[in-house]
């Protein structure tokens, strides 16, 4: 059995319990949703590497503030955070970022949005 929901629905099967954590219409609805109830100024983030920042970014009034965080797993372990920009974020929303990363403990590194983590990346050339 997968121990992800990405690889569980890319094998075709489904953790009991979890909807597939890359459903792209309900990362839509959610990013919608939270954009009338969050501040003005909040950072809207999201830790997903198969929807585009851009994308998630559309149904918010501020495109400027969406913004990736990437967790490596182990989370307890790993201290590195990848801040997944866009070309539509702004630079306080990868500033704020980066300072909640360290405000936890972690480094951040800061990519280009794409399709994969710079982990998958990495491992693509391994």
């Amino acid at each position: 059995m997968a121990t992800s929901g990405t690889r569980a629905a890319d094998e075709g099967q489904r953790r009991p319990g979890l909807s597939d954590p890359e459903d792209r219409k309900l990362k839509l609805q959610v990013m919608e949703g939270i954009d009338g109830i969050v501040s003005p100024d909040a950072i809207v983030a999201s830790n997903t590497s198969a929807i585009p920042i851009p994308e998630l970014a559309g149904p918010v009034r501020a495109p400027g503030r969406v913004v990736g965080i990437h967790f490596f797993v182990p989370v307890r372990v790993m201290s590195l955070v990848e801040i997944v920009v866009a070309l539509d974020t702004a630079e306080e929303t990868v500033s704020r970022a980066k300072a909640f990363a360290e405000q936890i403990g972690k480094y951040p590194i800061e990519t280009k949005d794409r399709r994969a983590s710079s982990s998958t990346c990495c491992r693509s050339y391994t």
